[in-house]
This record gives structure tokens, sequence and C-alpha cells, in this order.
């Protein structure tokens, strides 16, 4: 019996080179075989490295074939690639890039095709697996972003047992579904989409210009870059799908800019114990700032009409009511009639109040 199944898995590496087509049917019994003798639990990905390991326990090294990894996420009802989407595959893992054939196969398995940015899904294109396993790239993804957002904002707005649940709504908006409301810049929404932004669909990867997770990372928070920047995050889906439950938004914010010291702060007064300037405190309107909105369980961020004065640039006062007539600026003593809504730090009601 160890003498079959060692030819078996002898014959499925005969078959691993990219000018022939493989023997879908034989590799599909061997991760059929396979998965009936394994019984330990895992992710997807870490099931996916036993097989790895069993196979190289065999036959030697089997990292890198494509045909295994594509076999691996192929349930034993779904038709294999024919004859021209494979030889696409295999033209797509000889790139300069050299994308990882576990990334492809999934990809692929989850209804993404090489060079049909636009096609649609299909049903029986999608494996339950490969959903599966690109949830989980989603997670990590998505744990990494919630750690810099902590990190350089200060903010945590999302419980670990929630990560799952994030996760898995952002996995299926992926699969061409995402209803964020996003569109590209002039496209009038003629297109007649929920979301027509690409970083929001699967189907745009381009393995030839990234690999999948940079791809996955720049969904998930805007940018591949290990960082949150505000008006990228502003696009993610990520953010998007907190800002629908009211938990972040990406508005113009006010600072202030302390004289003394330099330093650039919220809130009514500069944080470092100083002597404090005589003059008003300045303070400067900051676009793309990710803010947490006010509620009645703790401090938060309001939004409020400031006057503006551009000859120091100044935001001061309220604005509100512009039928009092315009206020002085307190800085250059300059009147204005150009107002500007930000949003402001307000622990108390009367932070609002200050000029």
């Amino acid at each position: 019996m160890q003498s079959t199944a060692a030819h078996r898995v002898f014959d499925v590496r005969s078959i691993m080179s990219e000018s022939a087509d493989p023997q879908w049917s034989l590799l599909r019994h061997q991760v059929g075989s396979w998965r009936y003798d394994d019984r330990a639990p895992g992710t997807p990905l870490e099931r996916y490295g036993r097989y790895l390991d069993w196979l190289e326990t065999c036959v030697g090294p089997a990292e890198g074939s494509l045909a295994v990894a594509l076999a691996y996420f192929l349930p034993h009802h779904w038709p294999p690639p024919d004859r021209g989407e494979w030889q696409g595959l295999c033209q797509v893992s000889a790139r300069r890039t050299r994308p990882h054939p576990y990334d492809l196969a999934m990809a692929w398995a989850a209804g993404w095709r090489p060079g049909e940015r636009a096609a649609a899904f299909a049903p029986g294109r999608i494996g339950e697996l490969a959903v599966l396993a690109l949830a989980e790239q989603v997670e990590a993804a998505l744990e990494v972003s919630l750690r810099l957002l902590a990190t350089q904002t200060g903010l945590s707005v999302v419980e670990r047992s929630e990560i799952a649940s994030i996760g898995g709504a952002i996995t299926m908006s992926l699969l061409g579904v995402c209803d964020c409301g996003h569109h590209l810049r002039g496209c009038g929404r003629s297109c007649r989409r929920n979301c027509c932004y690409p970083d929001h669909d699967l189907r745009t990867w381009d393995p030839g210009s990234c690999h999948l997770r940079p791809f996955l990372d720049q969904a998930v928070r805007g940018t591949a870059q290990r960082r949150i920047l505000g008006g990228a995050f502003a696009a993610s889906m990520l953010f998007r799908t907190l800002e629908a439950e009211g938990r972040l938004l990406c508005r113009t914010v006010e600072w202030g800019r302390c004289d003394e010291c330099g330093r650039t702060f919220e809130g009514a007064r500069c944080p470092v114990p100083h002597r404090q300037s005589g003059s008003a405190v300045r303070r400067e309107p900051r676009k793309n700032q990710i803010i947490v909105p006010a509620s009645g369980t703790g401090p938060g961020h309001v939004p409020i009409q400031r006057w503006w004065c551009a000859q120091c640039r100044h935001l001061y006062g309220s604005a509100g009511d512009a039928r009092r007539g315009a206020v002085a600026c307190p800085r250059c003593g300059s009147v204005t009639h150009c107002s500007k809504a930000v949003w402001t730090l307000a622990v108390r009601e009367r932070d609002l109040e200050y000029a």
C-alpha cells in the first residue's frame, strides 16, 4: 500500500512541468486521500503546509508547484482549468515578480482570472476552501492595520472578538460585491454598481504588479505600506466598514500650534507645562484626519463652523450664526467674512467656546 501511494505521488510530481496539462483527476484523488488521513486542526494555509511536508517525505520538495497548489483548492465536483486557463496561469507564474503558487491557486479558485479584470463571477467558479483561505489573509492584514491605527492615532475602535466578523465581511466584498459606495473619480455612478473602486475587487489583482498580500493590505487599509495614511485610509475597506457603523470619520480637524514651544496639539491648551502666550492660540485646519465622533460614552470630535482668517491663517470663534456679523481675528485684528467647517476635539461643552 505504501508503494502504491508513493507511486501516485511520483506521478503527481512528474506532471509538474508547465508545458504539460496536469492530470487533474489524479491530483484531486491524491489531495482527497491525504485529507482523509489528515485530522489535525488548523487554517487552510497550515493544512497546505502539512500537505507539502507530506509530499516532501515521499518524493522530495514540492514547493512551487502550481498544479499541486491548485488541486488543493479544487473540490471534487469542480471542473479543472481548461487548457487555455492553465497556460494563462503558467504564464503568470513565470512572470518576473514570481507570485507564490498558493496565492495564484487560491485567487483562481476564488474566481479571479488572469487578464479578465471585468469578468463577472459565474456559478461554480468559487470554492469554499479558497474563500476561507482568502479570509485568513484578510484577517492577518486587518490585525496589522488595527495595530497601526492604534499606534499612530491612539484609536482602538475594534474589539479582538470582532476581527473575524469584519474580516469575513471584507472577504466577501472582495469577491466583486462590495457595496461601500466608493466610486472612481468621474464615473458619475453610471457604472450602476454599489462600488467600482478597483482596490475593493479581487478580480483587479495584477500579479505582475504586486503579490497578493500587498494587494490585500491596500484593500484593507488603503496602502501596502506599514502605516496609516489619512487620505488613503479613507478609501479603504476597513474605514468604509467602520464609517458606516459610526465608529470612525475622516474629516478636516482644527489643531493648535503653540507660539512658545511650536508644538502642535488638539484641545484648548498646549499640554507642555510652560508660560502661556498672551495672544490667542493659533489654530490651523488639517485635512484627512481620522477621528472618532463624540458620543455619550466619552470624549470625541464634534463639527463646528469657525471663522477663517486668510491673512494669518487662523481659525477662531464660532461662525454658526452669520447674522451676528464677522468677529475680528484675535491674532491680527483683520475682519473676515470667510468660514470653514471643521471638527474639533471636545471633552466638555465649554471647550467649544475658545477663540
